[in-house]
């Protein structure tokens, strides 16, 4: 576990926005950038019960990911209490070329189990906060602090119209755009009828 304390990154535009003002002269009645509302991590997670494979249902496009389809993450939690992650993809197609990447992560000490910090490569980490979840673990949100990234995820490849729906809806909260999001193909779940 891990407890960081560093500069939001969100703050930074608001502040060269303010000093660039004062430096260059601008009119008094020309707003500042405002600061969005903050993104916020759900309550409680049960880092225990989060574990297992999640399939990626829509993201912000990022280019980490680009081109892949058919996403899915594992999570598995390690004695010393960190936990493993293994993100694999198939580039372009639901049979293409497999793409896999391994992190390890933590929970953020003090956030209930809400915000891990992940790291792919040493030293980096990347937020990772649990802001949206089913109660029964049936999909979950994850964001960052400021924005530019968001996955939502399910235990199953599909979801339903209605709820994904409800979360674009209560993304608006978080200060997210959901007009952004693109879908992530996935193959059908096991016992759903085949397209002929």
């Amino acid at each position: 576990m891990i407890n960081r304390s560093r500069l939001n990154p969100c703050i930074v535009p608001c502040l060269v926005g303010g000093v660039m003002a004062l430096v260059l002269g601008a009119h008094a009645a020309e707003p500042l950038p405002t600061m969005p509302s903050a993104v916020r991590a759900v309550e409680r997670v049960d880092v225990q019960k989060y574990m297992g494979r999640w399939y990626e249902i829509a993201r912000i496009p990022n280019r980490y990911q680009d081109r892949l389809v058919a996403v899915t993450c594992d999570y598995d939690l390690r004695d010393n209490g960190t936990i493993g992650v293994v993100n694999t993809g198939r580039l372009d197609r639901i049979d293409g070329k497999e793409r896999k990447s391994t992190a390890k992560a933590w929970t953020v000490e003090g956030a209930n189990g809400s915000q891990w910090e992940v790291q792919f490569i040493w030293p980096l980490t990347a937020d990772y906060w649990i802001i949206d979840l089913d109660p029964d673990y049936r999909y979950a949100v994850v964001g960052q602090p400021c924005r530019t990234h968001l996955w939502i995820l399910s235990r199953t490849p599909n979801m339903d119209d209605a709820t994904y729906q409800t979360i674009c809806d209560r993304l608006k909260q978080h200060g997210y755009d959901p007009d952004k999001l693109v879908r992530t193909p996935q193959p059908p779940a096991p016992d759903a009828p085949r397209g002929k």
